[in-house]
């Protein structure tokens, strides 16, 4: 009976770690979901975002409470996935020669219809 008893507790606190290894993993990827929810929200808002002469929606003038996401003020998130989403990057060539040969053609296309440019 004893055996029985020791090898009851073992299982039972394997059982115990084993669940609360996926209530953990569980909250992880919910927390995850929601992140990648939230930044994808936080995408389409960027227009929502406080400039020099006006305060944005999520940044009230005459309150000292902001709202937080993540523990992280929505503005901060608005501008850092904004910034992040539409970095400005330089041209690669074959898009420069793209674009050179598309004017080209433009103004051929142009003169030969007999239309002047100012």
């Amino acid at each position: 009976m004893q055996y029985v008893e020791t090898k009851n507790d073992e299982v039972r606190r394997n059982l115990d770690e084993h669940n609360r290894n996926i209530a953990g993993d569980e909250q992880k990827r919910t927390e995850q979901c929601a992140r990648t929810e939230f930044a994808e929200l936080a995408s389409n808002l960027h227009h929502l975002t406080s400039t020099k002469a006006v305060p944005g929606v999520y940044n009230p003038p005459y309150s000292q409470l902001k709202p937080q996401a993540f523990n992280v003020d929505i503005e901060t998130h608005l501008k850092s996935t904004f910034k992040g989403n539409y970095e400005w990057k330089a041209p690669n060539k074959d898009k420069i020669n793209f674009f050179r040969t598309l004017a080209k053609e433009q103004f051929r296309a142009r003169n030969t219809l007999g239309v002047t440019t100012k």
